[in-house]
């Protein structure tokens, strides 16, 4: 399901007009493809968040799909200064999809302490995160961050 992202968004023509869409209700676009940053999932979640470029979370999806809109049909959200929460709890692995090639991956400490950084790979990017300690941490992906809570079943 993840890896289709990369190639509808690579391919429609004016991504203004092209929105990602809960499958679960259709008639509500969550963001216009121009204003998705990337999917995370994790590993201890079945469901999957878009994350877009003004931080705003559209989190516990369980499936996406994608339709053409006009040009009226999404109003842009308004950023919250906060970062996001990501709502699943994240085990040893977060997964992103869509993020370009050689842009940062870094995760911090709620202090700002830089724990991890690696660079987002083409296509689908694994964040190993299972020697951290539990706890609610940042990860930054290119100019986007948002919290995730790592923790242990």
């Amino acid at each position: 399901m993840f890896a289709v992202l990369p190639a509808l968004y690579a391919g429609a023509q004016d991504t203004s007009s092209w929105s990602i869409v809960d499958a679960a209700k259709p008639d509500v676009a969550l963001a216009a493809m121009i204003d998705v940053a990337f999917l995370m999932t994790s590993d201890w979640d079945d469901s999957v968040a878009v994350v877009c470029k003004d931080g705003t979370l559209h989190g516990g999806l369980t499936a996406v799909t994608f339709r053409q809109l006009g040009q009226t049909a999404i109003s842009r959200p308004v950023a919250n200064k906060e970062p996001a929460l990501y709502g699943g709890q994240v085990g040893q692995t977060i997964v992103l999809t869509n993020c370009k090639a050689g842009t940062a991956v870094t995760v911090y400490s709620l202090s700002g302490q830089k724990l991890l950084s690696q660079k987002a790979a083409e296509g689908k990017t694994e964040v190993a995160v299972g020697d951290l300690t539990d706890g609610v941490y940042l990860l930054k992906v290119g100019e986007v961050t948002i919290k995730f809570q790592k923790g242990r079943r």
